[in-house]
């Protein structure tokens, strides 16, 4: 598959979001926007596997701290009693 180049105008606080979450995940800005096209367009296929890691990897992250949160909650209660 071949890429095109395509130039587009975007807020600004729309490219500081960009950039901090490419700091934050280690991706580039072209792979972001390539996962949020294909994204938007419904066609996934074509987001970029390293995209596809920083994308569960926020997740797995999120989950440990749902996970986290539960057994904490759960011993909370376990001491009222």
């Amino acid at each position: 598959m071949s890429n095109v180049s395509v130039g587009v105008q975007i807020p600004s606080s729309l490219y500081e979001k960009l950039l901090a979450h490419t700091s934050k995940v280690n991706v580039s800005k072209s792979e972001v926007v390539i996962s949020a096209l294909a994204n938007y367009l419904g066609t996934t296929e074509n987001v970029p596997l390293s995209q596809k890691v920083a994308d569960l990897e926020v997740k797995v992250g999120r989950t440990t701290s749902f996970g986290q949160e539960i057994i904490h909650n759960f011993y909370e209660k376990e001491r009222e009693l």
